[in-house]
């Protein structure tokens, strides 16, 4: 089988840039490839990247210096809910109907938010339990509905999910972006 290589430009169907995973050495200040061992080179042009090209690197914390170290290796751990706090999230229930079901979530501990470096937060594991909001209690598919325990968000979204549409082809979902505070607000807004 023949092998072909052209240049990608552009984005793809949402828009994202198509971009290139290179693994790479570093020393005396320059980038190489570390299959071709030959110095990085990028195609810069500043009437189009005005800051600059944007890239990320991923090195091991042992090797930041001590002048970077607190913005690249920084653990920041933040109390964003009380233990007693109610999220709301909801699914929509694949049937001929396409009822959406709202869910409430009790937290039985203190939530957490953690950030290392300028990564994304990421939220602890916290005991929590899925029950139904009122006026759902009297749908025929909630009939023997028990409160589902479960030891992090995820785990509540995924295991109602499963029990209640377990036809659907994915059962997970973005903590942040689907559960909401009583005041309306996601959980994305603490990142």
């Amino acid at each position: 089988m023949e092998e072909t290589k052209s240049k990608i430009s552009g984005g793809n169907y949402f828009d994202t840039p198509t971009v290139a995973h290179i693994d790479a050495y570093y020393r005396e200040g320059v980038f190489y490839d570390a299959d071709t061992n030959k110095p990085i080179k990028l195609d810069y042009n500043e009437n189009r990247y005005e800051k600059g090209i944007l890239v990320k690197i991923i090195v091991p914390l042992k090797y930041i210096s001590d002048e970077n170290i607190e913005t690249h290796g920084n653990r920041i751990q933040k109390k964003i809910l009380d233990k007693g706090s109610i999220l709301n999230f909801c699914m929509i229930y694949q049937d001929e109907m396409n009822e959406k079901y709202d869910f409430q979530l009790l937290l039985e501990q203190d939530l957490f938010l953690n950030k290392v470096g300028n990564k994304l937060a990421k939220l602890n594991s916290c005991k929590c339990t899925v029950t139904l909001q009122e006026e759902h209690k009297n749908k025929t598919v909630f009939k023997d509905f028990k409160p589902i325990e479960c030891k992090s968000l995820n785990q509540a979204f995924l295991q109602t999910s499963i029990k209640y549409r377990p036809t659907n082809s994915s059962h997970v979902c973005n903590v942040f972006t689907t559960f909401k505070m009583e005041n309306g607000k996601l959980l994305n807004s603490f990142r």
